[in-house]
């Protein structure tokens, strides 16, 4: 395998350059980039999970291969889940973000084509409502996200952003939550056509314009919770531009 190394700037200037003459009614990301420049290349994922205390936590970087796919493996400590060690772990979201994708071709075919999470000590779970994910539509925050959470994220209004994942319900509750291995791989080659407008709200995540509003504390109007953990991950995925690892086989 050969790696090439690029700097932000000239990564950055290849991204834009290759989403210039980008239509916004793309839909396969094949129509969007050439799969031989290093905008495409650019193009990764990572793991991410929160506590219900909303304190962010990511995988390393799992770029994008000359097939299309992206495979993120993230393994979750225990400890993450409960900084104390005193048995309280619980989720509060976790699942995968994807960057760099092209701005103007959202949304994206895409197929979900394997996602387990194996609980610590236990056997392998089977994400069916991950799997039946239909296209990549652009999260409320940045890139696209799948999200797995025990519970709805609502808006201030009580709609539904994100839908529970009913694989992972009651995992909110203290103790029902040590950590594991989380793994999910995505089809951008091989996959259908994605509808223009996601059918129902999905774990895929809310669509842009939906993001929830901050979540604050009694007497803190920080920005604080699942809120914040996103502008985290905003600054993590725009950080990946400063790096680039090319693979090919």
């Amino acid at each position: 395998m050969k790696l090439r190394r690029l700097f932000a700037g000239m990564a950055a200037a290849v991204i834009a350059a290759s989403t210039l003459a980008i239509g916004a009614s793309a839909k396969s990301l094949y129509d969007a980039v050439d799969p031989e420049s290093d905008a495409y290349y650019s193009i990764g994922a990572m793991g991410f999970y929160m506590s219900n205390q909303w304190k962010w936590n990511e995988s390393e970087w799992f770029g994008i291969t000359e097939d299309g796919t992206i495979t993120v493996e993230y393994s979750i400590n225990e400890v993450l889940t409960d900084t104390t060690m005193s048995g309280k772990g619980n989720l509060g979201d976790m699942g995968i973000m994807i960057c760099n994708l092209p701005e103007e071709g959202y949304p994206y075919d895409m197929k979900v084509t394997e996602a387990t999470f194996t609980p610590k000590g236990g056997d392998p779970i089977t994400l069916q409502s991950v799997l039946d994910i239909k296209g990549g539509y652009h999260d409320a925050e940045t890139g696209v996200r799948i999200h797995i959470r025990p519970t709805d994220n609502v808006d201030e209004s009580g709609n539904v952003i994100v839908a529970a994942t009913p694989e992972v319900a009651g995992w909110d509750q203290e103790g029902s939550f040590k950590g594991g291995v989380l793994k999910i791989s995505v089809d951008f080659k091989n996959a259908p056509a994605c509808p223009e407008v996601a059918d129902q709200v999905s774990p895929a995540g809310a669509a842009e314009g939906d993001a929830p509003a901050a979540e604050t504390t009694e007497g803190d109007s920080a920005p604080t919770g699942a809120a914040a953990g996103g502008v985290l991950a905003l600054a993590v995925c725009a950080a990946t531009v400063f790096t680039v690892s090319k693979v090919k086989k």
